[in-house]
C-alpha cells in the first residue's frame, strides 16, 4: 500500500471517524511445504471501532446556543460588552450562528456563505475584553474596501495567523471596552457605505 493511501486512511479515521481500514496479506511456505497467510491492519480493528464511535459526525455535540455564549461570556465578566457587540454586529451582517464557542457573523460573497467575524467569550476576560477572530481579507472583500481601511478601524494589539495552514489569514484581539466597540461598528458602517455594500 502507498505512502499516500496511508495517510488519506489515517486521516479520515482520526480527524472523522470514518469507519476505514485497510489490510495487506503475506504468503509463506516453509520447509516443509506447509502454507501460511499472515494479515496486517494498518489501525487495529478495535481502534476503529472506537474512534468510529467517537469521533463520528452522529456523535457530534451540537453547537451552543446564544444563551449558553451569554451565560459563558457573563461568567468571564464580559456579559454587558458581549450582548452589546453581539446585538450591533448582527445588523452589519447577512447571519449569524453559533458553534461550541463562539458566535460567528457571516457575510455572503460570491454567493457563498463565509464566516467573517467571531466573537469567543471562552477566551475573553474583564481584565482583557472580549476576544474576537476577524478574517480580514473576507471583510474587505464582503465590504468593497481594502485591508489597510479595516485594520484602521480595529482595536490596537491585534495578532494575525491562520486558523489552519492554507486557511485565510485572521486577525485575533479583543475589544476592551465599548468605547473600542463602538467606534468598530461605527467603522463598519462608515467603511459598508464607502465599499457600496
Amino acid at each position: 500500500m502507498d505512502s499516500s493511501s496511508e495517510r488519506i486512511i489515517n486521516y479520515l479515521s482520526d480527524t472523522y471517524g470514518v469507519a476505514i481500514n485497510a489490510v495487506t496479506f503475506q504468503y509463506f511456505q516453509d520447509e516443509e511445504g506447509r502454507e501460511f497467510l499472515a494479515r496486517v491492519f494498518l489501525i487495529e480493528p478495535s481502534e476503529v471501532e472506537y474512534k468510529s464511535q467517537t469521533r463520528g459526525a452522529s456523535k457530534r455535540r451540537p453547537p451552543l446556543t446564544y444563551e449558553e455564549l451569554q451565560a459563558m461570556a457573563d461568567r468571564k465578566g464580559v456579559g454587558e460588552l458581549y450582548r452589546w457587540l453581539v446585538e450591533e454586529l448582527t445588523r452589519h451582517f447577512d447571519q449569524r450562528t453559533t458553534t461550541r464557542s463562539t458566535v460567528a457573523f457571516i457575510g455572503v460573497i460570491d454567493g457563498r456563505r463565509r464566516t467573517i467575524l467571531s466573537l469567543v467569550p471562552s477566551e475573553s476576560e474583564a481584565a482583557q475584553g472580549v476576544r474576537y477572530s476577524l478574517y480580514v481579507e473576507r471583510l474587505a472583500e464582503y465590504l468593497g474596501v481594502g485591508r489597510e481601511e479595516i485594520v484602521g478601524v480595529l482595536p490596537p494589539g491585534f495578532t494575525e495567523g491562520r486558523p489552519w495552514r492554507e486557511g485565510p489569514l485572521a486577525l485575533y484581539g479583543f475589544f476592551r471596552g465599548i468605547d473600542e466597540a463602538q467606534r468598530f461598528v461605527e467603522g463598519l458602517q462608515a467603511l459598508k457605505r464607502a465599499g457600496g455594500a
